[in-house]
């Protein structure tokens, strides 16, 4: 915030995102956001409650598979990117605009930076509907974690996880 302009300073900027993050106005931002892209307005409402039953609105996938930490330590990063791409394969998404989106399946990450994990813990449930997550998908999101003997410093910690 401080650098773009919209903060005095960088202490300001952070105090004014926690602020964004816990007062709820982000996640009515984003219900906004996800009806203006054709998102029915209950639904978006639900799935931007913390309280509420997101899966009273969404699809169930068929298998949930959890995918499990091979380290004990703290997640100090999460490669969202490399998350995304296998997604994307499992059909979460498109790559063209006439590329069908399966809403039942995707992933859920169940631990947050800087939180304790132990091996064996799951990090991840990967919500699919084939029978078996590809060996590449499973593989990808297992390097997609990064576990420290050491908790990271200087973590923001906000509502996002709880939000989304």
């Amino acid at each position: 915030m401080f650098l773009s302009g919209n903060a005095p300073s960088s202490e300001a900027g952070e105090t004014k995102l926690k602020e964004t993050l816990n007062n709820g106005s982000a996640a009515k931002k984003f219900e906004d956001m996800i009806i203006a892209q054709g998102a029915d307005p209950e639904k978006a409402k639900v799935l931007c409650d913390k309280n509420a039953d997101v899966w009273s609105v969404l699809p169930k996938a068929k298998f949930i598979t959890p995918i499990k930490s091979q380290k004990t330590g703290y997640v100090n990063a999460i490669q969202s990117r490399d998350c995304a791409e296998c997604s994307l394969k499992l059909g979460a998404g498109r790559q063209a605009f006439t590329d069908p989106i399966n809403y039942a399946v995707g992933l859920e990450i169940c631990v947050d930076i800087g939180c304790e994990i132990k091996e064996g813990d799951p990090w991840i449930k990967v919500h699919h509907d084939c029978d078996v997550i590809p060996d590449a998908i499973k593989s990808k999101l297992m390097k997609s974690i990064d576990i420290q003997p050491t908790r990271p410093k200087n973590i923001l910690a906000t509502r996002v996880s709880e939000v989304i």
